[in-house]
């Protein structure tokens, strides 16, 4: 068992990890080990409420010091996941590098693996990653954009490797939606072969973020929201749920809420549902969705069906 950190070096990261979740308003920083003593995503009413609990669930992984908890890593994780999650439009280069990939549209605070092989998404890696001479400024992210190549998510690629034979593994979590306001420029790409055609080049382009129509009522939303987080945890305990045991839910955002519950109730190649909620503006309408999609699963009499 290793040894408790020094009462003033665990204040110190707990500090830390506080900004990271904005004092407790943005638990989905945090990633999910046993250690914090966070309750199983099979009883949804035990999880945090308010900042205050996600503070005092904080609270009670440092004073649990024990092997089982590294509060380095977890400062690390929850920086990094912020970063991904909540970045400032001042905080954002001009342009990005684009991802047109129609088969796949993510969502806000969505996870995915990508192995890329195509010269110009090779390139995208390398210009996202700041990889052979590449824009100093280069963090890891790029413009993940939905089959019209108008509007997707500002990706962050936040572990990569890569192989010998050229191919690039990466492991990418989507932040907030951008719209795409210009295409910035296009990257020719060279042929592989002298004699080859060029692949299509490599689209740059400048965005705008995107958030949805203020509400006319929050505390419903809210109350829906949670009643959808309840309602599916019912049906499908979500520790069984690899993705959904990564990072906590976005618990206190009826918005990123919603989004979240999206990702786990629509199938991968359900690009145009997926699109669809991509795009739309309204909080209380996705949520309806959501609850609409959760009550069809709740009276489908095969378990094996999707929503």
């Amino acid at each position: 068992m290793s040894a408790p950190l020094p009462r003033a070096a665990a204040r110190v990261l707990y500090r830390e990890i506080l900004r990271a979740t904005a004092n407790g308003l943005r638990p989905e920083a945090l990633t999910v080990p046993g250690s914090w003593s966070t309750p199983s995503f099979a009883d949804a009413k035990s999880l945090p409420s308010s900042s205050q609990e996600v503070r005092g669930l904080l609270r009670r992984g440092f004073s649990e010091a024990s092997a089982t908890l590294d509060p380095f890593a977890a400062l690390r994780s929850a920086s990094a996941n912020s970063r991904a999650l909540h970045p400032t439009l001042a905080g954002l280069p001009g342009e990005l590098p684009a991802f047109v990939l129609p088969s796949h549209v993510l969502l806000p605070g969505e996870r995915a693996d990508f192995m890329l092989f195509e010269p110009r998404y090779v390139a995208l890696a390398r210009a996202a990653l700041g990889s052979e001479g590449s824009a100093g400024d280069a963090d890891g992210r790029y413009a993940h954009l939905d089959g019209s190549g108008g509007f997707g998510t500002i990706t962050t690629i936040q572990l990569h490797r890569w192989l010998p034979d050229g191919r690039v593994a990466i492991q990418c979590l989507a932040g907030p939606r951008c719209r795409v306001t210009k295409a910035a420029r296009l990257e020719p790409m060279p042929a592989s072969k002298p004699d080859a055609a060029a692949p299509p080049p490599l689209l740059h382009v400048e965005f705008a973020l995107e958030e949805d129509e203020p509400t006319e009522d929050a505390t419903a939303d809210a109350a829906l929201a949670r009643d959808c987080l309840e309602r599916l945890c019912k049906l499908a305990p979500l520790d069984r749920e690899p993705s959904a045991r990564a990072n906590l839910p976005p618990l206190l955002c009826p918005e990123r809420l919603s989004f979240w519950l999206c990702q786990l109730l629509l199938r991968n190649d359900d690009t145009e549902r997926r699109r669809a909620m991509l795009t739309k503006r309204s909080t209380y309408e996705r949520l309806c969705f959501v609850s609409d999609l959760i009550d069809r699963a709740s009276n489908r009499p095969s378990e094996g069906e999707s929503p």
